[in-house]
């Protein structure tokens, strides 16, 4: 099963989805980690569509600000915490982002207390964007 989770979009982790598909011996593939590279971009560099989730970035620049951790970091911490998941999707742009990416990911990630900063179904849908 393909489904989205990052660390905006908890929603399959929330609603127990990914315990009971796993729990079924379901494989579990996660995709949309980064939010179509959203969740990777400060507040200034997202399209002007993006606007009225303001306090969205806010709220996630001040917990990146206050546990001393860059927006990849973040992103990949939180997915390697995640139990019951078999394998990450992921797409780059070119051989510079997947190095990033892998070289991120080899390293041991500490377990942040990550906070909900949005259930916006509008903003964790990239289809209603």
């Amino acid at each position: 099963y393909q489904l989205p989770c990052n660390i905006f979009d908890k929603r399959f982790i929330n609603n127990g989805s990914i315990s009971r598909l796993h729990n079924n011996k379901k494989e579990i593939q996660i995709r949309s980690i980064f939010l179509q590279g959203m969740i990777l971009k400060n507040q200034y560099q997202l399209p002007k569509k993006f606007n009225k989730w303001q306090v969205v970035w806010n709220r996630y620049d001040k917990w990146l600000q206050k546990n001393q951790i860059k927006t990849l970091e973040a992103c990949i911490s939180f997915i390697k915490n995640q139990r019951n998941i078999d394998k990450i999707l992921i797409g780059f742009n070119n051989e510079s982002q997947f190095n990033l990416f892998f070289n991120q990911f080899r390293l041991k990630h500490k377990c942040y207390n990550f906070i909900n900063f949005t259930n916006d179904e509008n903003l964790l849908n990239p289809s209603k964007w």
